[in-house]
């Protein structure tokens, strides 16, 4: 599915040169856990980890292309994904961590 920049005029589309990435996390067990999720975001040309909570979901604004997002949590397995993002579009990455056998 492709994302249909604004029109300027009737013969030039404007092309966004941002994409977004949206992470909201899921927990099993349901229960959203009191320490902050870090996400690692890569690509060829950067990376980055970043810190976020868990009860609400994190926008990152990055430049379209492909990205491996890793997400972690202490007491949870970790969850990555290859994500592809696209001009003037907006990717939803909620990855499901699981607790560790023994964690509450």
């Amino acid at each position: 599915m492709a994302c249909v920049a604004a029109v300027a005029d009737s013969t030039r589309p404007r092309v966004p040169l941002t994409a977004a990435l949206l992470i909201a996390l899921r927990h099993e067990p349901p229960k959203t856990p009191a320490s902050e999720a870090s996400v690692r975001i890569e690509s060829e040309t950067s990376r980055s980890t970043v810190k976020i909570d868990p009860g609400s979901p994190a926008r990152f604004e990055l430049s379209p292309g492909l990205y491996d997002v890793r997400v972690s949590q202490e007491g949870y397995g970790n969850v990555t994904a290859r994500v592809t993002l696209a001009a003037g579009c907006t990717a939803t990455f909620s990855p499901l961590l699981r607790g560790r056998a023994g964690q509450k």
